[in-house]
């Protein structure tokens, strides 16, 4: 504390501000990589804080969402998954991201129907987009799973 202290008044004296000792702050981006970090690892308490701090941060962003939705499928909490994808596609209608990882998860609970419309519709989204790599592995998805 008092190194502290003498850093303040001596970075007043010669101008530089008590700003410059600082912690950068964490960003919502820093925090989404976190909460994928910690769902590698099988932590879901420390999966969860991250991105509720993400959303804090961003509350309106849906890659937040796209993302705690992937780290959630992750953990294997498939219906929590396709809430975060189905919030971000709300957010942003024409992320084909969102539909494929909704899609996923829909497959895992056994919604069949619901998994292939999700994976059409990226498909759809891809090609429109010009994504065609990512488009022909969705393709391949849906050839798969019939």
């Amino acid at each position: 504390m008092r190194l502290y202290l003498l850093l303040l008044v001596l970075s007043l004296l010669v101008g530089i501000g008590p700003g410059a000792f600082a912690q950068p702050a964490i960003t919502a981006g820093e925090f989404i990589q976190r909460g994928i970090d910690r769902a590698s690892r099988n932590d879901i308490r420390g999966m969860n804080e991250n991105f509720e701090q993400a959303l804090r941060l961003e509350p309106k962003a849906y890659q937040v969402y796209v993302q705690r939705g992937y780290a959630r499928s992750m953990v294997k909490d498939y219906k929590g998954a396709v809430e975060d994808q189905t919030t971000a596609l709300r957010l942003k209608p024409d992320s084909a991201e969102a539909y494929t990882n909704r899609g996923t998860s829909r497959y895992r609970l056994g919604d069949r129907k619901g998994a292939r419309a999700d994976w059409q519709k990226a498909l759809e989204i891809f090609r429109q987009k010009g994504a065609d790599e990512q488009a022909e592995q969705v393709a391949a998805v849906l050839r798969q799973y019939k």
